[in-house]
């Protein structure tokens, strides 16, 4: 509003106060750009450190669960390995088992063999026996009717009866308890047939256990992958969330450069500023000097007026006009000035129809014009005022180095889609002349 003011009815304002709303006007503008930037990269840095934390949280949970996991699984594997020795021992034993009871039957089998073989002996006895009995009884008949003859045969033979009777009897009574022996033999491998059979249906449960436990250790391994896919995802994730880090903190600098491009814009238009009013003042101070001069050679000429009476009126303007006549030189003559903090431009320069790509400190940048003593450049990183620099000239033959320092630097002005470039002058400090005369005699036109 203070400028519309002013620039409404510019004849009644000073120049004093123009400069002031200048001043005021870009200390707003300058105020306005940094506090906007310096908002802008609070809340990314903000949003960043947000989406590190809950990244870094989430990362540390999947590790605690991912341990917990693994401690699940080592607990597992040493149960499975106890069970394995475990059944590696029963099994070691029921072997033991089952050789020693072979063993007991292979004895009981001969023994039984032996009994039976003992029992065929004594039906075989008793049944030589009963025949002689038969052939007794017949001779006895016979010798019934011979009785008076043979009595005393007879009693033999009664005796010899009884004797085989008795001899019958202990055989009836060996074969009974011989039948009892086989009955408890049987019966003894009977209930080793039903301890073998309860080891067969515990080896079976032996069996469905480690097949039970296989099946876990592989649904362990299943879950573990299943596991191992979810860090991978989660370290994926981690992964995003730094690149998109690495992004926010790229669109940071983004703004750092662009506020720094802006506080080098603000310092130029300041120099600027300081450069007009400061010829300005040179100029009024000359402006003040010349209307003295002229103040003196009037008063000067009025005196020779006085004296000289009979002089034509015309002399004292021709006096105020000689006067007059050496100050516009010099007033034209202060009005060239040299670059900013630089020294007065001491050789001819030649430019460039289009410009030519260079290097400065590594960087490219494209090459307005030069001189064997400084050059003007174009270059899309930052150049400030005292910097040291080194710019490679291109040749087919040899590229020219030149060391150097900027004298003075401003931001171009920018257009939509086009990078933010910087033109400044520098002054070289070190340099190869006559290769930088001998590349000018190759490139450019006088300026």
């Amino acid at each position: 509003m203070a400028l519309e003011e002013v620039l409404a009815d510019p004849d009644s304002t000073s120049s004093g106060e123009i400069d002031a709303v200048m001043m005021n006007l870009l200390k707003a503008v300058g105020d306005e750009a940094e506090a906007a930037a310096q908002e802008a990269s609070v809340r990314a840095q903000r949003a960043a450190e947000a989406m590190l934390a809950t990244a870094m949280a989430q990362a540390q949970a999947a590790h605690v669960q991912l341990d917990a996991e693994r401690a699940q699984i080592a607990t597992l594997q040493t149960e499975n390995a106890t069970l394995k020795e475990q059944l590696a021992s029963t099994v070691h034993a029921r072997q033991g088992d089952d050789a020693a009871r072979q063993r007991e039957r292979t004895e009981l089998t001969a023994k039984i063999a032996q009994l039976q073989t003992s029992l065929d002996e004594a039906t075989r006895a008793a049944k030589a026996s009963a025949d002689k009995l038969a052939a007794a009884s017949s001779r006895i008949e016979t010798a019934l009717r011979e009785r008076d003859e043979l009595a005393h045969d007879l009693h033999n033979r009664q005796s010899e009866r009884d004797a085989l009777v008795a001899e019958r009897d202990a055989l009836l009574d060996e074969r009974t308890s011989l039948a009892a022996s086989r009955d408890a033999v049987v019966a003894e491998r009977n209930k080793i047939a039903a301890e073998r059979d309860g080891l067969a249906a515990e080896r079976d449960t032996r069996v469905g256990d480690r097949t039970v436990i296989t099946a876990e250790r592989d649904a362990l391994a299943l879950e573990r992958n299943a596991l191992i896919v979810e860090r991978n995802a989660l370290l994926t994730a981690r992964d995003t969330l730094t690149a998109e880090r690495d992004k926010l903190a790229a669109e940071r600098n983004d703004f750092v450069r662009t506020h720094d491009a802006m506080v080098l814009q603000r310092d130029t238009l300041v120099h600027e500023r300081d450069d007009i009013v400061r010829d300005r003042d040179r100029q009024i101070k000359q402006l003040h000097a010349d209307l003295e001069a002229r103040e003196a050679a009037l008063k000067e000429a009025r005196e020779k007026a006085a004296v000289e009476t009979a002089k034509p009126a015309a002399a004292p303007a021709a006096t105020t006009a000689a006067a007059a006549g050496p100050a516009a030189p010099a007033q034209k003559k202060t009005g060239a000035k040299a670059p900013p903090n630089g020294p007065i431009r001491k050789a001819d320069r030649k430019a460039f129809s289009n410009a030519l790509g260079v290097q400065i400190d590594g960087e490219a940048a494209l090459l307005v014009d030069l001189s064997v003593i400084g050059a003007q450049v174009l270059s899309c990183s930052s150049l400030k005022p005292d910097k040291t620099v080194k710019m490679l000239l291109p040749s087919s033959d040899n590229p020219v180095l030149c060391r150097g320092r900027i004298v003075w630097a401003r931001l171009e002005p920018t257009m939509p889609g086009k990078p933010i470039r910087y033109r400044a002058g520098m002054f070289f400090t070190a340099t190869d002349q006559a290769a930088v005369q001998t590349f000018l005699t190759r490139h450019g036109s006088r300026v």
